[in-house]
C-alpha cells in the first residue's frame, strides 16, 4: 500500500440513519443525537462579549488612525462608558446563565419519535 491509496482490506461501514450516534462499545445501541439548548443567560453573555470585542478592537484601531476621525472622537467621549456597560452585561449574563435552569434537551428533527412503552 502506498501513501494516498485506498487500504487493501477496507472495513465496510453500515449506513446509519441521520441524527444517530454510533455505538462506542460492543453491545451498545445507537443513540439519538440530543441538542443541549443554551441558557438565555449565556446567550446574553455571548452577544455582549461579541459587542465588547468589537468595541475594544474599534477603540484600538481608532487610536492608530486619523485623530480627527468621528469614531475616535465618539469613543473618546463614550468609550469607557460603553466598555463598562458591555462588561457588566457580559458578567451579568454569565452569572444569570449559571443560576437559571437550562431548558430541556431537544431531539434532532430527523429522529423518529420514541415508541410508547409496552403495556404489561
Amino acid at each position: 500500500m502506498t501513501l494516498g491509496s485506498p487500504p487493501d482490506n477496507p472495513i465496510p461501514l453500515a449506513p446509519r440513519p441521520p441524527g444517530r450516534v454510533a455505538p462506542t462499545s460492543p453491545g451498545e445501541e445507537e443513540a439519538p443525537i440530543v441538542r443541549m439548548p443554551v441558557s438565555i443567560g449565556f446567550r446574553i453573555a455571548g452577544v455582549f462579549g461579541a459587542l465588547f470585542t468589537i468595541t475594544a478592537v474599534a477603540w484600538v484601531v481608532a487610536g492608530m488612525g486619523d485623530q480627527r476621525h468621528p469614531l475616535k472622537a465618539w469613543l473618546g467621549r463614550h468609550g469607557v462608558t460603553l466598555i463598562a456597560i458591555e462588561a457588566v452585561a457580559m458578567l451579568g449574563g454569565t452569572v444569570l446563565g449559571m443560576f437559571l435552569p437550562e431548558p430541556a434537551p431537544e431531539r434532532c428533527q430527523s429522529d423518529p419519535p420514541s415508541p410508547p412503552p409496552a403495556a404489561s
